[in-house]
């Protein structure tokens, strides 16, 4: 085994678990464009890299998770960012 891959071996970056934020598995040292899931109600490709610190770090080719269904709040229902009366 490579003496990179020796440093390594059991290095990961932690799971990112908040259900209010995009989630990643735990992921191996030096993984590059992991693709993780977008909370409940949102949508998008969010990516980041799992550095060989074990930190992660945003990937340039993530795109934001944003809300994709309605809900109603105070006689408002908001559907796409917009709001219509009702």
């Amino acid at each position: 085994m490579p003496w990179l891959e020796q440093a390594l071996a059991g290095s990961i970056c932690a799971a990112l678990t908040d259900p209010n934020q995009p989630m990643f598995q735990e992921t191996p040292a030096g993984t590059e464009f992991v693709i993780g899931r977008c909370p409940d109600g949102y949508d998008g490709l969010p990516v980041k890299d799992c550095g060989l610190q074990t930190a992660w770090t945003d990937n340039n080719s993530s795109e934001p998770c944003v809300r994709t269904w309605a809900f109603e709040s105070r006689g408002l229902t908001v559907a796409h960012g917009g709001a219509v009366f009702t």
